[in-house]
């Protein structure tokens, strides 16, 4: 049962309380306020009063499912309750237990932190209802399934508005596939007023969203004489929701999802192996797995989908690495260079949005350069991969992290190629 209070100022001391029979409840204090005077009678000494504004401050955040509203005299009440309780206004009603209790509702939005705003922007979330719940069974797929550490973040926070891509550009030498070297990079980058360089043991520069710093970059190392490829993407380590991922097929999501797992798993376990092995791990995870994903829970496409998805992205990769193996024997010119071209250009245009965004450049060194990274040692870690087929995927993963930690990528590839490894 809820009771209307009402409360009538009695000065700067503070307020007395009275309910709706008139009724005296007690007094109110303002905080800092000069006592009432001694003659007061008992009944309105501040002791009570003073419990309950001790009661008002703990409890001023507990939430009320109804109250009646009170109406409060004099500017002087709005700027306490502002001040005190974090509100514009507030509901007394008196419990079980006795005592006053103020309901405070604050008129003005709280911030929330940015992570958990974009994390659960509904209006951006609404068209993408299906895809991001199949994120969710990804995630969960990942982490039971396949045992990898993803954290709490993954694949859970929106990126920012109007930013679909990310953009990193890759760097090689005009005369073979080959990175450049790093301070020679960063200088030519200074000398524009460019304060970026390559990442440590990577072939590229990262620019996040800024695709007019990337633009800059790019024209000012092509003017140096190197070939380059800016490349953009929605797959990165941050593991950002975009509506550019949203929109892919679901089978492409499951592999992107699943790649970016295994750059995750491996950045929170604090494994060591090579940046070529570690992104033909991700093509293997992410192309069997959202297989395997298909075939043990119920998915929004269907394995034989995800298994046509792997059999493009393989013939990609071999015509690729046909192009790699042919630019280093200096077979540029000859009538097998051109064939692999047309055949990677077919390839590419039958395929999704997915391949379209990965594939569709021109090629170049820096494009093979690239490509190196991710597919020439795809199929000797999928040979292992098939050849331990009473295995699970999860002890797969985990053999070829420890295995591979601490080691450089020729180390790697005689590991994987010398029978040593129980891979």
């Amino acid at each position: 049962v809820f009771l209307i209070f009402e409360r009538t100022q009695l000065g700067p001391s503070g307020w007395m309380v009275r309910d709706h029979r008139g009724r005296f409840h007690g007094q109110l204090a303002v905080p800092g306020s000069i006592p009432l005077p001694r003659d007061e009678p008992k009944s309105r000494l501040p002791s009570l009063a003073d419990k309950a504004a001790n009661r008002n401050r703990t409890r001023s955040r507990s939430s009320v499912t109804s109250g009646a509203k009170a109406t409060y005299a004099g500017s002087a009440v709005a700027a306490v309750q502002r001040r005190d309780l974090g509100a514009t206004h507030s509901t007394f009603y008196k419990t079980s237990r006795g005592g006053l209790t103020p309901r405070a509702r604050s008129q003005s939005t709280r911030r929330s932190p940015t992570r958990l705003t974009r994390g659960f922007d509904v209006e951006r979330a609404a068209p993408h209802k299906e895809a991001l719940r199949l994120i969710a069974d990804l995630r969960k797929f990942a982490d039971k399934r396949l045992g990898l550490d993803l954290g709490n973040s993954f694949f859970s926070c929106w990126a920012e508005a109007n930013t679909p891509w990310s953009y990193f550009l890759y760097v090689s030498e005009a005369s073979a596939i080959k990175v450049p070297d790093r301070v020679i990079v960063a200088d030519v980058l200074q000398c524009s007023g460019i304060e970026r360089g390559l990442a440590p043991g990577k072939p590229y520069i990262a620019f996040g969203p800024d695709y007019s710093a990337a633009q800059e970059a790019d024209e000012a190392l092509v003017e140096a004489g190197y070939e380059t490829l800016l490349y953009k993407t929605v797959g990165t380590r941050a593991t950002y929701l975009t509506e550019t991922l949203l929109s892919y097929s679901p089978q492409s999501i499951a592999y992107v999802v699943l790649h970016e797992a295994v750059h995750v798993h491996r950045s929170r376990r604090g494994y060591a192996i090579p940046y070529a092995m570690e992104e033909a791990l991700g093509e293997v995870v992410g192309l069997h797995g959202a297989v395997l994903f298909a075939e043990e829970v119920s998915a929004p496409y269907s394995a034989s989908a995800a298994t046509e998805h792997r059999r493009t992205m393989e013939a990609i990769m071999r015509h690729v690495n046909d192009l790699i193996s042919m630019s280093a024997t200096g077979r540029r010119a000859s009538f097998g260079w051109n064939k692999a071209c047309k055949e990677l250009s077919a390839r590419t245009s039958e395929g999704g949005t997915l391949i379209r965004d990965r594939f569709d450049y021109p090629i170049t060194n820096a494009y093979l350069l690239r490509c190196s990274t991710y597919h020439e040692q795809y199929f000797a870690l999928q040979d292992r991969l098939e050849t331990t087929i009473d295995d699970t995927l999860a002890s797969y993963i985990n053999r070829v992290f420890v295995q591979l930690d601490g080691t450089d990528l020729r180390s790697a590839v005689n590991i994987l190629g010398s029978g040593k490894s129980s891979l």
